[in-house]
């Protein structure tokens, strides 16, 4: 591996050269109390300075001058403390995460392992700041080494003012020298590939193997959890090789986004042990759930995760003890999902059987001469439980690839992935790849019928059986699968059940059907009625002006009376209005839909608050909250989204806000959602006026053609709208809401 010293940009360096500055300040207060004057001619400080001009230099002097006045009459503890905290707040890549408390939550478990079995020394190949040397106990020697020019100055920095005489940081440019400590420990900079000279290998499995290899007692390491379960054949063989020779002694999960936002993927740690006080065991740890509470970022509950490893007697699904041959015969796999006994949910009075009594190993794995033979992935799995062949157009046709493996007879095909997508190869049309992120079971049809068996696998008694592990890919084991059980009648009441599932489908399908056209006709009905009567206003109004145009010579004012009930020209015009809307409104149905506008990037706090700057507001205030959240990105019609929030606040002002009072208020609550499974946004808009009438239940109000007195909500363009662009829209009345608040539209919508 190449050293980064020549790739580093120039806001960085300027950054490295700040924080040295910055700690020549805390250091003066700490160790001489030097006035300001006095501190800024060190070099440290010049070094830094001269990196502006001009007004950008003054501005940087100000910035080192408002440091020293915070902290010139504090403690030498304090500055100490200020001086580390300068140190970890320098960020250049994953092993120096924002947060800064990952490092040091690590270092206490360092300390912990150093302190429990009387480690003499420690060594970090991958030091960054040396973070892990600053909690070891008393008369422990620390060796570290760093290939990154910068983070090896903040190391030698941090163990300057840690006065421990045996503590040393080196330099170097190769992450593939190592050398020996009772304890070998670091935060392996992870998916970073170098070679020895004999093979490729990533830097987490070689430093995998090579702590373990070269501590005289313990090696830690913190890796992504893909190292306990990878196929690859290196990767394998080092596990393997690890658990055969009894060196693995405890493998700990991590909370899942410890390091977000730099990255999601979850995290693990793996101690090796020459020494193991449980020969022949490997000790798994289950610390995803245990994370500090009330904090907005993920943090590790160090104390308590240090309180299980000080009871190796605890047993539970969060520590639980496996033997070396267990987990050799598992293909060395170390993800603690693999040896968890699966929880089954049983239904009342029923008959279940595990799947591998159902189910065996296809033994045909073989190459073939045939060219072009298909090959299966998980998104050409039969979509319906009830087709179970591949149909007659095979996949796309592709070039054999050796990771993939052959299979020329009926098989089960079961996703590693959820979902599971189960489908049934019935090999009629000849034999076909499969990639590694399926399972193929043969089937005991002796036993179950193929077709009884998928439709089983779908059933929510099922799923919850199956214990998944990862953090957005969620894996399930071959173990787990095999362990689930399911129902298991006769092979007659099988074919009975499978009978009848498509007879409910057919007439659930037959129901909704007729259902859709009673509510089309329905529909259809109310669209004609108010389209006569839309017509009719039309007609009325254009006769009344015709008339009054006669008695008034042709010539009229807005304000003149034209009718026996004291109607003006300018209520006849208003009503003339209304009618052209609601039969533009009427148009836009008849035509089933919203018309399509491409989607703008709609920050949602950005759009309210203009919205709010530039709406008039006669008798309300408008209140926008959206929490400790700074933005809200949705993909919405930017016109569209003026239409919807426009529509619900003029019927807040027409139907709720009745008298002229200042009181009346509307207030936009936006809240973090889920939709679908997606991250969403929840846009509540409510006010305090008056209720609707009882009449106007939630159903009504977005069912087309509705009204209350004085004219249709638009509560279905609404719906119509945000449903065209992914969103979902509810109205709750007073029951629902806050104290004080009658009526609201709560809105989902899909974040970015």
């Amino acid at each position: 591996m190449s050293s980064f010293r020549d790739s580093i940009p120039v806001s960085v360096f300027e950054k490295f050269k700040y924080t040295f500055a910055s700690v020549e300040i805390l250091r003066g207060i700490k160790e001489e109390r030097a006035p300001f004057e006095k501190l800024v001619i060190s070099p440290a400080i010049r070094e830094y300075l001269d990196l502006f001009r001009g007004r950008a230099q003054d501005k940087a002097l100000q910035g080192l001058a408002d440091l020293y006045v915070e902290f010139r009459e504090s403690e030498e503890s304090t500055c100490l403390a200020a001086i580390f905290n300068t140190i970890d707040s320098f960020s250049l890549d994953l092993r120096c995460p924002s947060n800064k408390f990952v490092q040091f939550d690590f270092a206490q478990i360092v300390a912990f392992l150093a302190r429990t079995y009387k480690c003499e020394s420690v060594y970090e190949p991958f030091a960054g700041k040396a973070t892990f040397a600053e909690l070891l106990p008393e008369h422990t020697s620390y060796l570290g080494q760093e290939i990154n020019t910068y983070l090896y100055e903040l190391a030698k920095l941090r163990l300057k003012f840690m006065n421990q005489v045996d503590y040393e940081i080196e330099l170097a440019d190769s992450c593939l020298s190592f050398l020996g400590g009772d304890l070998i420990v670091s935060e392996v900079p992870w998916g970073v590939r170098g070679n020895d000279g004999r093979e490729n290998i990533t830097s987490e499995f070689f430093f995998l193997r090579e702590a373990a290899k070269s501590a005289r007692k313990l090696s830690m390491g913190i890796y992504p959890y893909g190292v306990l379960f990878r196929s690859g054949k290196n990767e394998k063989e080092i596990r393997y090789d690890l658990v055969k020779k009894d060196l693995v002694d405890c493998v700990i999960k991590l909370p899942a986004q410890l390091y977000a936002p730099q990255t999601r993927v979850q995290a693990c740690i793996v101690i090796t042990n020459r020494n193991k006080a449980r020969k022949g065991f490997v000790r798994f740890i289950d610390a995803s759930t245990y994370v500090v509470p009330e904090k907005s970022y993920t943090r590790l509950d160090v104390d308590k995760l240090i309180q299980v490893l000080k009871d190796p007697e605890l047993e539970s699904r969060e520590s639980l003890w496996i033997t070396d041959e267990d987990i050799l015969r598992n293909n060395a796999v170390l993800a603690m999902e693999e040896y968890l006994p699966v929880e089954v949910e049983q239904p009342e009075g029923s008959n279940l059987v595990p799947l591998r009594e159902l189910l065996t190993s296809i033994s045909q794995r073989k190459a073939t001469d045939k060219k072009n033979v298909p090959l299966i992935r998980v998104s050409d799995l039969a979509p319906s439980p009830f087709d179970f062949t591949l149909g007659e157009e095979l996949p796309k046709l592709q070039q054999y690839n050796r990771a993939y493996e052959y299979v020329d007879e009926p098989a089960l095909f079961i996703s590693k992935f959820r979902p599971l997508k189960p489908t049934y190869f019935s090999a009629k049309c000849g034999g076909v790849y499969i990639n590694p992120n399926m399972f193929a079971f043969g089937v005991k049809t002796e036993k179950v019928l193929p077709q009884y068996l998928l439709n089983e696998l779908t059933k929510d008694y099922v799923q919850k059986q199956l214990f998944y592990s990862g953090t957005y890919v969620l894996r399930m084991t071959r173990r787990t699968f095999l362990d689930v059980k399911i129902l298991l009648p006769s092979l007659d009441e099988q074919n009975l059940g499978v009978v009848k599932g498509v007879q409910r489908e057919q007439a659930i399908r037959d129901y909704a059907l007729s259902a859709a056209l009673d509510v089309y006709l329905q529909e259809w009905g109310q669209r004609q009625h108010t389209l006569g009567h839309a017509v009719g206003a039309l007609d009325d109004v254009l006769d009344a002006l015709s008339f009054a145009r006669k008695t008034h010579d042709g010539v009229l004012r807005d304000d003149d009376v034209i009718d026996s009930n004291g109607a003006t020209v300018k209520d006849y015009f208003h009503k003339l209005s209304c009618a052209k809307a609601r039969l533009a409104d009427l148009a836009d149905h008849l035509a089933d839909g919203i018309a399509w506008e491409e989607p703008d990037e709609v920050e949602l706090i950005d759009f309210l608050k203009r919205y709010k700057k530039d709406h008039v507001q006669h008798h309300y205030k408008l209140d926008i909250n959206a929490g400790k959240k700074d933005a809200f990105k949705v993909k919405f019609s930017m016109k569209r989204l003026v239409d919807v929030v426009e529509n619900i606040i003029n019927n807040c002002e027409k139907h709720g806000f009745v008298e002229d009072k200042n009181d009346y208020v509307i207030r936009i609550e936006l809240q973090e959602a889920i939709l679908n499974g997606k991250p969403a946004v929840s846009i509540l808009l409510m006010n305090n006026g008056r209720e609707l009438d009882p009449s106007m239940n939630p159903e009504k109000v977005f069912k087309w053609g509705e009204s209350t007195k004085g004219g249709g909500l638009g509560g279905s363009r609404i719906k119509l709208t945000i449903r065209t662009y992914g969103g979902t829209v509810e109205f709750l009345k007073a029951d629902n809401l806050p104290d004080g608040f009658n009526a609201a539209y709560k809105i989902v919508l899909p974040l970015i």
